[in-house]
């Protein structure tokens, strides 16, 4: 089975859509995923609905983003969605946290990664709010408090982890647990935008990158019983590859 893997998209209408990949370019993007993979699941973050005009009004912005592209948001629909931390609200639509996927003998795990923020950004109403007046912010061009708004909460970890290059790795560290503690074979997640593959003892960490960043990166996982592999895409070329070889994963090349 091949599970092509996509996250942080961030759309969002009413200027603050924050993707910098155009429709076109997305919807050629689905359609080549599409063409690779059995499945295709979008990880989280597809949307940015904590930057609505009016608190609480995630509906009302998904709903101008439907009519604003109606084409590219029917083509989303036919893959499997997780939520992030900036589309939670679509938990109330039963949008499932994480897949699991058990395919030839291996063993897949998708999140979107928020579960491993740090405490900060998990304490209740703060993000939302944070992230309510970033929206503001941006709506009036002020696009570098809006992400300096949006830096903060990294700015403190690093503080705390007295780390100036970026505080703790808390997305691999909490992979890295799961692969321990349940036995994955792979754990998937994007939230950071780092696209990178880790090859460790117990297994392989895959971020999926993000198309919110000047790129537009994917992941495609195949379960091949003979021949495992990861192989992650940026623009259109190899990025960097995996296959699990003689029973552990080995990175095969990298830009």
């Amino acid at each position: 089975m091949k599970i092509a893997v996509v996250s942080d998209l961030h759309l969002a209408p009413d200027g603050v859509n924050r993707c910098t990949a155009t429709p076109a370019e997305l919807l050629h993007l689905f359609e080549t995923i599409q063409a690779s993979a059995d499945r295709v699941v979008l990880a989280g973050d597809l949307f940015d609905l904590d930057r609505p005009r009016m608190l609480g009004g995630w509906r009302a912005q998904l709903a101008q983003l439907y009519r604003e592209q109606p084409e590219l948001l029917e083509r989303m629909e036919a893959f499997e969605w997780l939520v992030g931390n900036h589309d939670a609200a679509l938990c109330r639509r039963a949008v499932p946290q994480e897949r699991c996927v058990l395919a030839d003998g291996l063993r897949v795990l998708i999140r979107h990664g928020h579960q491993w923020d740090m405490p900060l950004k998990k304490m209740p109403a703060l993000a939302p709010s944070a992230n309510f007046v970033a929206g503001w912010l941006q709506r009036a061009d002020l696009q570098g408090a809006a992400s300096a708004l949006g830096r903060a909460p990294l700015v403190f970890d690093r503080m705390l982890n007295r780390n100036k290059k970026g505080g703790r790795d808390r997305l691999l560290e909490g992979a890295q647990a799961l692969l321990v503690e349940e036995g994955w074979d792979v754990v998937v997640c994007g939230h950071s935008h780092d696209l990178r593959l880790v090859a460790g003892e117990h297994g392989l960490f895959v971020n999926t990158g993000s198309v919110c960043e000047g790129t537009i990166d994917w992941a495609l996982i195949d379960t091949d019983a003979a021949a495992p592999s990861v192989t992650l895409m940026r623009d259109g070329q190899l990025h960097e590859r995996a296959e699990k070889l003689a029973g552990r994963w080995q990175l095969l090349s990298a830009t």
